[in-house]
């Protein structure tokens, strides 16, 4: 039995099971999955696919602030895109495993991060949105451990 699904419907039931930044805006329909050579699935095939898609992003979808504009810089580069929402998805938008990895150092060598993001906290925050929000939390909790700790008995 063959069920019709809408884009919307599909759109509808992730809203109501995930964080917002997680539901996809554009859904893409397939009869088969195109395969390579190697008769493993095309990731690039797909995401090559997404560039009829119209591009104009809301304004809201745009990066917002130093953090996230530094952050989707970067992001741009290791992935060469154009355009990126800040609820784009880094693995939906072609990362693997390897770019994450060269995301990752490329945060610490431009001082976004002090200290190496642990690689599973992209797969667990994939978006710039989410990201970001990590990083900010975790410097302000870095920095009120620092100052917590910046005198101590005897020193001035």
């Amino acid at each position: 039995k063959q069920s019709s699904v809408t884009a919307d419907e599909i759109r509808e039931k992730l809203s109501s099971i995930v964080p917002e930044y997680m539901v996809p805006n554009h859904i893409e329909f397939y009869e088969s999955l195109p395969v390579s050579a190697n008769g493993k699935i095309d990731r690039k095939a797909i995401i090559g696919s997404f560039s009829n898609v119209n591009t104009s992003m809301k304004e809201e979808d745009r990066p917002r602030g130093e953090l996230e504009n530094r952050v989707a810089n970067i992001w741009q580069r290791i992935l060469k895109l154009e355009n990126i929402s800040r609820n784009d998805d880094f693995f939906m938008s072609g990362g693997d495993s390897l770019t994450a990895t060269r995301f990752v150092q490329t945060l610490q060598q431009e001082n976004i991060t002090s200290a190496p993001l642990p690689l599973r906290t992209l797969f667990s925050t994939p978006t710039i949105a989410s990201i970001c929000s990590y990083i900010e939390q975790n410097s302000l909790r870095d920095h009120g451990d620092a100052a917590d700790n910046s005198y101590e008995e005897g020193t001035l």
